[in-house]
């Protein structure tokens, strides 16, 4: 380690123990990254499927309203024309 009262930096030895530990977090980190990039790939694809599904659904329900008020709309003038 460096004085810092004397301003000089002078190498020191770094235990084995030491390089070894952080050798393997770098090699953990680095490891880990494609399996932490392919989740996040798998979710934001869970994402746009499930809002495709609930748009899909969506529509579906305002088509069958739709319907609804077409068949309500031709009972009606079928009745007026009973009259």
């Amino acid at each position: 380690m460096a004085d810092a009262s004397s301003g000089s930096q002078t190498p020191t030895a770094v235990n084995a123990q030491v390089i070894d530990s952080v050798s393997n977090n770098i090699f953990t980190v680095v490891g880990t990254a494609p399996a932490q990039s392919m989740s996040m790939l798998y979710q934001s694809a869970a994402a746009s499927a499930g809002l495709a599904i609930q748009s899909a659904q969506q529509q579906q329900q305002q088509l069958a309203q739709i319907g609804q008020s077409v068949t309500s709309v031709g009972a009606k003038l079928i009745m007026d024309l009973a009259k």
